[in-house]
């Protein structure tokens, strides 16, 4: 007896498939795309991409107004000549920085190149250049060298402190590990004041540096080199540092001076040479009189600086003890 289901019921009643169907043979396909149409869709983008690279390699964007920046020192004018050739053949849609770096390729000197067209004809050139903080020098041959020792074979040397070196290095960077360890000082100094810095040099408080028309600072060795240029400069600032021969920064929170002469006050005894020290009377507690030709009392203590002689040393005179 076929089972029997309510009228409301049978539009939700499942239905068995018929014969000869399998269940999901009604889903629903997507239309196949004509043909014609897939060739005409890329037909429509070749065209495009075909454009593009004409236009983008086309004299109407040509890169006619290079401007490059960033450049200085003694090969400022060979790098600018080699950049501005290398992108005469780019245009500002098309730019190859991989050439442009190729072209200055042969100058140490320069740390990297960036570059940005702007349409229709300029393009702007900016150079990276490594700083020389140093020129090696040995017998015959002097080589500036940037802080992460690249040697910058070609480049200025003017004003740099010179780091002694025992042979003309070879490569492309500095090897020797005493004079990487001068370079290291002078590359965590601040600039201007590494430029009063004339040569750096070995001593018996390690490695020690000569400032032009200064003392000597001993480092001893390359380490803690922030805090010990910090408290270098704390102490040139410091006035009571002056006229000092050598400043041993070899720990940095105890700098010490050496070389400082006695102050004048301090050699003659509190009183300037050619004056009359004061004096202190029983008479009146408290009151300070200088009296040049006063008689020694027992209640007062008189000290009397006699005039320089000639020789500008300052002599001192006691007076007689009281009776």
């Amino acid at each position: 007896m076929a089972a029997r289901t309510f009228p409301l019921l049978r539009p939700f009643a499942a239905r068995a498939p018929r014969a000869g169907r399998t269940p999901g043979a009604h889903r629903a396909r997507l239309p196949r795309p004509a043909p014609k149409l897939l060739a005409a869709v890329a037909l429509v983008v070749v065209c495009l991409f075909g454009g593009w690279r004409l236009v983008r390699d086309s004299s109407l964007v040509a890169a006619t107004d290079v401007n490059v920046s960033g450049v200085q020192g003694v090969q400022a004018g060979e790098i600018r000549d080699a950049l501005t050739t290398a992108a005469a053949d780019m245009t500002t849609l098309h730019v190859r920085v991989a050439a442009l770096r190729t072209a200055v390729g042969r100058f140490p000197v320069v740390a990297d190149v960036k570059a940005t067209g702007h349409v229709p004809h300029r393009l702007d050139i900016t150079v990276v250049q490594r700083t020389p903080v140093a020129v090696l020098r040995s017998a015959g041959s002097a080589i500036p060298v940037a802080a992460d020792g690249t040697l910058l074979r070609g480049a200025g040397t003017d004003g740099l402190p010179t780091v002694a070196v025992t042979a003309t290095p070879g490569g492309t960077h500095l090897t020797d590990a005493l004079a990487r360890a001068q370079v290291a000082i002078l590359a965590a100094a601040p600039a201007a004041l590494r430029d009063h810095v004339t040569k750096t040099f070995t001593a018996a408080r390690g490695l020690e540096l000569q400032l032009r028309d200064g003392p000597a600072v001993a480092f001893g060795a390359a380490d803690r080199l922030a805090a010990k240029w910090a408290a270098l400069v704390a102490v040139l600032a410091d006035p009571a540092s002056a006229g000092g021969t050598l400043i041993d920064l070899t720990v940095p929170e105890r700098p010490a001076v050496a070389g400082l002469e006695p102050l004048p006050m301090e050699a003659t005894g509190g009183a300037a040479p050619g004056q009359t020290a004061a004096t202190t009377s029983g008479d009146a507690p408290g009151a300070a009189t200088t009296t040049p030709n006063a008689a020694p009392a027992t209640t007062s203590t008189t000290t009397t600086t006699t005039p320089a002689p000639a020789s500008g040393v300052a002599t001192t005179a006691q007076p007689p003890a009281a009776p």
